[in-house]
């Protein structure tokens, strides 16, 4: 006997659930933290730790790692190092494959952490690994999450109805969807000079009509799933967590209770433990060889401290990673970042504005760069099989998934949007950070070197290409600019 829609769906949903519940593959412990859908830290077997058991699982290891890293040699160059939180649609498998990709660990030693650096670079990298999983989401959006509260008893009840409602809701909005993808983009006149035309191809045209079929349900079940995941990001680096969060701790619940931090906030305080800075030196940093501190918001200062060699700290994010990346300038304003770079970032222009400008306004020795793709491969990315309506995660963002009433309420990580006339940009805020803020726009010409994806940014040949380029030449990579 068929099943009903509704339980076809949430039974698919079920098994794709009990299907993350493996355990996960090995990666080096000194490059990665992963935290919970609701902000804990886990381990590899996805068991919520407290603090006191994360700091020696993993943090510990981190620190270990920069320290052998850095070395004792005070007088060398300032050793790099780089903080990568991934965007959305990653599961932990995932996360840690990227782990394993793109660290070149050094030769094991015989007394210390197993480390290594970021492939054909010399940065240290430390990867955020938190679950953005599409599956995942999906669960809790239908499931588990009422408002802003996890409630599974609550949510069972009501979840045939939203079932029922986002069907219904599909079938109603196909001519407001459809109309999101057909609309003219109205691009400034040479500002895709140079690039590759799209290369569309038969199944463009013949599989129109099935992606009028699949587009209205994708929109309605991808708006509750991308909720879902900015919940998650928030909670990479939240000061505080939800209670029922902690439930899961058990007994353990009342060593955490003054903890009840993100696993981000957790580890970055850790990290800022061991880090200084000197008066009349503004952006430099420098790694210390004492007692790691925890719990502070701002490197201390150098003179009571034994003082290492210098060191710079990058921060990158990846798409959704980019809102994980705004929450540590906005969490940690004293931070000097050397640089802090977005790749297809899925935050706001209206964050651009209230945590990346302010950002710059405080350091005057940072750098930002937001690197985006060509706006042919980002209009006209395909999906699997071509059975939706092409373009970029940030395209479906801005299109559907985001209720979007003003420009800065569009992605700032597609370059198009920079050119909104009631945003005067990017020129004007180019001007205003005249080599302190870059808008990279690539032309997709080169598979080798170029992400032609948005899902291309973290590969393990295109990620250094881009860090290498941001680095060293700036001001010779292309520009998003109209000619």
């Amino acid at each position: 006997m068929a099943l009903p829609l509704t339980r076809r769906v949430a039974l698919g949903l079920a098994l794709a659930a009990l299907a993350g519940c493996a355990t996960l593959p090995p990666a080096p412990v000194a490059h990665h933290i992963l935290v919970h859908k609701e902000g804990d830290p886990i381990n590899g077997e996805k068991k919520k730790l407290t603090p006191e058991e994360f700091r020696a699982e993993f943090v510990d290891h981190i620190l270990a790692g920069l320290g052998a890293h850095v070395g004792e040699d005070a007088h060398r160059p300032p050793a790099r190092i780089l903080i990568f939180a991934h965007g959305g649609l990653n599961t932990y498998r995932a996360g840690l494959e990227r782990v394993n990709d793109l660290v070149d660990l050094e030769p094991a030693a015989a007394d210390g952490p197993r480390w290594g650096t970021l492939r054909k670079t010399s940065y240290y990298p430390i990867f955020v690994n938190w679950n953005s999983s599409l599956w995942s989401s999906l669960w809790d959006d239908i499931f588990i999450v009422r408002r802003e509260q996890r409630a599974p008893f609550k949510a069972a009840a009501t979840a045939p109805f939203v079932l029922l409602s986002r069907v219904a809701e599909a079938a109603l909005s196909v001519p407001r969807t459809l109309w999101s993808f057909v609309e003219p983009e109205n691009r400034p006149d040479g500002s895709d000079t140079g690039e590759t035309p799209p290369d569309k191809g038969p199944s463009y045209v013949l599989l129109a009509p099935l992606r009028g079929f699949t587009v209205p349900f994708l929109d309605a079940f991808g708006t509750g799933a991308w909720d879902i995941m900015k919940r998650r990001a928030a909670f990479v680096t939240a000061r505080g967590l939800p209670a029922e969060a902690m439930a899961d701790l058990g007994p353990r619940l009342h060593a955490v209770r003054r903890e009840r931090a993100g696993a981000g906030r957790i580890f970055f305080q850790s990290l800022l433990g061991r880090l200084c800075v000197k008066d009349g030196e503004p952006g430099r940093i420098f790694w210390t060889r004492d007692t790691v501190f925890t719990g502070i918001s701002a490197p201390g200062n150098c003179k009571s401290r034994l003082v290492g060699r210098e060191v710079e700290l990058t921060l990158v994010g990846h798409s959704m990673g980019a809102l994980v990346v705004n929450r540590l300038l906005l969490g940690f304003p004293e931070v000097p970042f050397r640089r802090v770079v977005f790749l297809g970032a899925a935050a706001s222009i209206d964050e651009l504005d209230t945590a990346v400008l302010p950002f710059l306004d405080r350091h005057p020795m940072a750098e930002v760069h937001n690197v985006s793709l060509s706006m042919n491969d980002e209009r006209y990315e395909k999906g699997w099989g071509d059975l939706w309506e092409r373009g970029s995660l940030l395209v479906w963002i801005d299109n559907l998934f985001e209720r979007v009433n003003s420009a800065p309420q569009l992605r700032f990580g597609r370059c198009l949007n920079l050119f909104r006339p009631a945003l005067g940009e990017p020129a004007a805020t180019r001007l205003r950070y005249d080599q302190r803020l870059f808008f990279h726009k690539l032309k997709g010409r080169d598979e080798d070197r170029d992400p032609r994806r948005h899902g291309d940014f973290d590969d393990k040949d295109k990620l250094p290409v881009i860090l290498t380029m941001v680095e060293k030449s700036p001001g010779e990579a292309p520009r998003c600019a109209a000619p």
